[in-house]
């Protein structure tokens, strides 16, 4: 079982996945294994009252929807889309933290 230092480095190590990704598809699937870590290390307790976890899948969506329409052409296009799922993973991360933090969970 991982310990929350470990989910926490594997948040940090996905999203700097995500700053990397060079094209759309690179980005596409970084941020969808970032979501899908996301839900499978979601501890129990944890409330999402601003919604964000709606607000991954909307970003998720977008890259999709631009990746298979590869509408993804310019680096402008990459760099707004990174900056999309950049503000939803920092959200993330920092609700992981303080959430572990305010906690006993090991």
């Amino acid at each position: 079982m991982e310990t929350k230092n470990d989910i926490i480095a594997k948040l940090e190590g996905l999203s700097s996945n995500v700053k990397k990704a060079k094209t759309g598809g690179d980005l596409y699937i970084s941020f969808k294994n970032y979501r899908d870590t996301i839900l499978e290390y979601w501890p129990e307790g944890l409330v999402d009252l601003q919604g964000w976890k709606g607000e991954i899948d909307l970003t998720l969506e977008k890259l999709e929807n631009m990746r298979d329409e590869k509408i993804i052409s310019s680096s402008n296009d990459l760099s707004s889309l990174k900056k999309d799922a950049e503000v939803v993973m920092k959200n993330f991360n920092i609700k992981f933290e303080i959430f572990f933090k305010k906690t006993d969970v090991s």
